[in-house]
């Protein structure tokens, strides 16, 4: 990971990489909109509305660009594609490996709503790309009311 003037620049290549990628893009925002698959160059990008967990005390958010490389076939479950500029929660980013070796990275968002990217391997970039900014609220899910 590589942190310089509050730029944040990381490269996932394996699950732990990417479970660290995860947990710093939980609860940022996305409009549809800003999704992109690029079948001939096998990417899928997504610009994001980042909240800075690294520097939690902070309460900064910034903009940002998850990028995956290795992309064969996007599917999607639950996903309103008719509204392009519908804000979308990012929760998590899960895996699991097939029998044939092909990789399914999952992007849950709240509502039930998935995106499965079928992969050749784990390559993912997050880089910010602008100044961070001051928020007020900072993400809760109530997990303390469970």
């Amino acid at each position: 990971m590589v942190i310089n003037n509050n730029f944040t620049n990381i490269l996932a290549i394996d699950f732990l990489d990417l479970d660290i990628i995860s947990s710093m893009v939980q609860d940022c925002i996305v409009k549809r909109e800003n999704i992109t698959y690029l079948s001939k160059q096998r990417a899928f990008i997504l610009l994001v509305n980042r909240f800075k967990w690294e520097e939690k005390d902070k309460y900064q958010r910034i903009y940002s660009i998850i990028r995956f490389q290795g992309v064969l076939k996007v599917k999607t479950k639950s996903l309103n594609l008719h509204n392009e500029n519908l804000p979308l929660e990012l929760l998590a980013i899960n895996y699991h490996t097939t029998e044939t070796g092909l990789i399914h990275i999952y992007l849950n968002f709240a509502g039930g709503a998935i995106i499965d990217l079928e992969a050749e391997c784990v390559e993912c970039v997050l880089k910010d790309l602008s100044e961070p900014w001051k928020t007020n609220i900072i993400p809760d899910h109530n997990l303390g009311n469970l």
